[in-house]
């Protein structure tokens, strides 16, 4: 939760630089009101950041789909 201002945001972090001035703000949509859903639509924020580099999630999305070989606990060792 965002204390901005002397305001408390649930679903919203305020992100601030090394001096404590703030310089911008992670949303988590499915906490905020929808007040705040509403205020970010309408300047065009409608989707979260992943904070996962999209190339890593890619390679996982293709080791998942890539065939593999199921082994017993006795052939580790073998």
């Amino acid at each position: 939760m965002a204390k901005i201002n002397g305001i408390s945001i649930p679903g919203v972090t305020a992100e601030k630089d090394w001096r404590g001035n703030i310089i911008g703000a992670s949303v988590n949509f499915k906490r905020c009101s929808d007040e705040i859903k509403a205020f970010f639509s309408g300047l065009g924020i409608t989707t979260e950041k992943s904070p996962y580099d999209q190339k890593f999630v890619k390679k996982i999305k293709d080791q998942e789909n890539m065939p593999g070989k199921k082994i017993t606990v006795s052939e580790l060792w073998n």
